[in-house]
């Protein structure tokens, strides 16, 4: 059930807990040579965290059947994302190799030996604290796991293919908030995409405030480049302090374009793409 609580979220002092930032979640799970990852998943995540006494009467809400008041966090306080992440990472502090992103938590390790001990510390603090675990979603010592949209492995991180299979289901050609949906959805990804502000530059001009929505086979085939791509995304590998760094960059009349690269264990491994459009 999600409840309205807008109102009280206007009279509620949102704190200023930092949110984690994904790339430094996953580089922290991957980092020193990990090669076997464990993911662990919180069931109902809100739910496990009590609602304090003196606040219970302001969650109510009155259906047909009567008031009721949630004794629990519920969906649509504002606080409830910070909150959750605090509680995740109190919990947690502290464990080598092991990183949380609201109700999810990630470890990576060298050997098996390592990933089974980092599992047992993290089963026996889940127990004191009192979280419940989704077992379904849990994915314990693997060469290869899902986290958060991701794939992740020891040569690094790609896309997760059933989240960014989703992109065939836009149809941005019908008009302009449907192609805004398209470009929001794949700006989420365009750190796998090379020259990404470059090559989604002429759908961007058509959403310009005095522009004409007439859609042609330009227009389509960008559409298909960008598509192919986050279907066929590369691996990204981690940033390592210690290696060869490069930075590759170019420029046009329409965007800036830039690759981030380290020479690792012999090889040129991609880091991340970088670009954006200019006026």
């Amino acid at each position: 059930m999600v409840h309205d609580y807008r109102k009280l979220n206007e009279k509620t002092i949102n704190p200023s807990y930092p949110m984690p930032i994904m790339q430094d979640v996953i580089d922290d799970i991957m980092r020193e040579g990990s090669a076997f990852f464990t993911v662990l998943d919180v069931k109902a995540a809100f739910l496990t965290i009590r609602v304090k006494a003196e606040g219970i009467h302001k969650t109510a809400l009155v259906t047909p059947d009567g008031k009721y008041e949630y004794l629990r966090m519920a969906f649509g306080f504002c606080k409830a994302p910070q909150t959750m992440q605090r509680v995740m990472r109190r919990t947690f502090d502290g464990l080598s190799r092991t990183s949380t992103y609201m109700d999810d938590v990630g470890q990576g390790a060298v050997t098996v030996t390592e990933a089974l001990d980092l599992l047992e510390e993290a089963l026996k603090r889940i127990i004191v604290n009192g979280l419940r675990m989704d077992l379904r979603k849990w994915q314990f010592v693997q060469d290869k796991v899902q986290f958060r949209g991701y794939v992740i492995t020891a040569e690094g991180r790609t896309l997760d293919e059933t989240r960014v299979g989703a992109i065939d289901k836009f149809e941005p050609h019908r008009n302009e908030k449907r192609l805004y949906s398209f470009l929001q959805f794949a700006d989420h990804y365009r750190k796998f995409v090379p020259q990404f502000s470059k090559l989604t530059h002429p759908l961007r001009q058509i959403l310009a405030k005095d522009a004409e929505f007439v859609w042609t086979g330009e227009y389509q085939q960008i559409v298909d480049a960008v598509k192919t791509a986050l279907k066929s995304p590369p691996t990204l590998a981690s940033f390592r302090p210690e290696c060869p760094t490069y930075v590759h960059v170019n420029a046009s009349q329409t965007g800036l374009g830039a690759l981030l690269s380290q020479t690792q264990d012999g090889k040129e491994r991609i880091i991340e793409y970088a670009s954006r459009s200019l006026n």
